[in-house]
C-alpha cells in the first residue's frame, strides 16, 4: 500500500490559517471592542494574551508529532554523536530538521564524541514526544589525535586521562609508544586502536609539548583543541627570510631615533609582542 504523503509544516499552517480566518471587522467595531471590562471593573485591552486557542493547540501537537512521525518504526538515520560527561549521548542527524536523539549509556560503549554513526530511532516510552536511539554501526571515527597530560601508571605503560569526557575512557600508551615522555608532561597522541569488544582505547605519543602545569602551554592546548595550524607555511617562511634581524640604516630615514630613552611597557613578561608602551 502506497504511503500517503504528509503535508509540509508550511502547508499545514496555511490550511489552519484558512480554517481560522473569518470576515474582517470594521474599524468602528474594533474601536468598540478595544477596551472591555475586566475583574474589579478595570479596563482590559483586547490585545491582552488570551487562553490558548484550538489553533495553537493544533500547531503544538503537529510539531510534536512531526518530531517522531517518520521514525516510530525504528527507521535508520545517520549523523554524529556527542558524549555527555555522565556517559549517555545525543545523536545529531545529518538532516537539520530531524530532532536530536537520546542515546542511553549502555549503548555508548566504544563510541566517542563526533563519531559518525547509524542509529535506529524510537519514541521514548516515558516521553513520547522525544526520541531514543540504538547505535547500529559506527561509520567513521571523528577523533584521530588527542591532547592530554601523560600519567605514568607502571614501567610498562602510561595513560592520557579523558579530562574532556568525550572519549569514553582513558587512552592507554605502552612504554614503547611513549616517545620518551615523562610523568606530568603535556603531549599529543595519535589513536592506534579504538575501543570496542575486548579492546581498549590505545595510542602513541607523537609530540611532547612540555610541562602540563606550565600556563605558557595553554596557548598550544587551545590551538590543538581548535585544530589551528601550529606551523608557518613555506610561503610565510620565505617572505620572512627576506628581512634581516637588525633595522638597516636606509630604514632610519624620516624616523626619529628614541632607542636611548627608557620606556615602560604595559605588556606582560610573557607577551608575544611589546607594542604597547608609555
Amino acid at each position: 500500500m502506497e504511503k500517503k504523503k504528509s503535508k509540509s509544516l508550511a502547508e499545514f499552517l496555511d490550511a489552519k490559517l484558512a480554517e481560522n480566518s473569518g470576515p474582517k471587522t470594521s474599524k468602528k467595531t474594533d474601536k468598540k471592542k478595544a477596551h472591555r471590562k475586566g475583574p474589579a471593573g478595570k479596563k482590559t485591552s483586547r490585545f491582552q494574551p488570551k487562553k490558548e486557542d484550538a489553533f495553537v493547540k493544533d500547531l503544538k501537537q503537529e510539531i510534536k508529532s512531526r518530531s517522531r512521525r517518520s521514525y516510530a518504526d525504528g527507521e535508520k538515520v545517520e549523523g554524529v554523536v556527542k558524549r555527555h560527561p555522565d556517559g549517555f549521548g545525543f545523536f545529531i542527524a545529518n538532516d537539520p530538521e530531524h530532532p536530536d536523539v537520546y542515546i542511553p549509556r549502555h549503548d555508548m560503549r566504544g563510541v566517542m564524541t563526533n563519531d559518525r554513526v547509524r542509529v535506529s530511532c524510537y519514541p521514548d516510552k516515558k516521553q513520547p514526544d522525544r526520541l531514543r536511539g540504538e547505535i547500529d554501526e559506527i561509520l567513521g571515527r571523528g577523533v584521530k589525535k588527542v591532547l592530554g597530560v601523560y600519567v605514568e601508571i607502571s614501567e610498562a605503560e602510561g595513560r592520557l586521562v579523558d579530562e574532556s569526557h568525550s572519549w569514553g575512557e582513558d587512552l592507554v600508551i605502552s612504554k614503547a609508544n611513549a616517545a620518551g615522555a615523562e610523568h606530568g608532561q603535556l603531549v599529543s597522541a595519535e589513536i592506534t586502536e579504538y575501543p570496542g569488544k575486548g579492546q581498549t582505547l590505545q595510542g602513541k605519543i607523537i609530540d611532547v609539548i612540555g610541562d602540563g602545569e606550565d600556563p605558557l602551554n595553554d596557548i598550544k592546548r587551545v590551538a590543538f583543541d581548535k585544530e589551528l595550524p601550529q606551523e608557518f607555511s613555506a610561503k610565510a617562511i620565505k617572505e620572512a627570510d627576506r628581512f634581516t634581524p637588525d633595522v638597516e640604516e636606509k630604514e632610519w630615514k624620516d624616523r626619529k631615533d628614541l632607542r636611548e630613552m627608557p620606556f615602560v611597557t604595559i605588556d606582560g613578561v610573557t607577551a608575544k609582542d611589546f607594542d604597547d608602551a608609555i
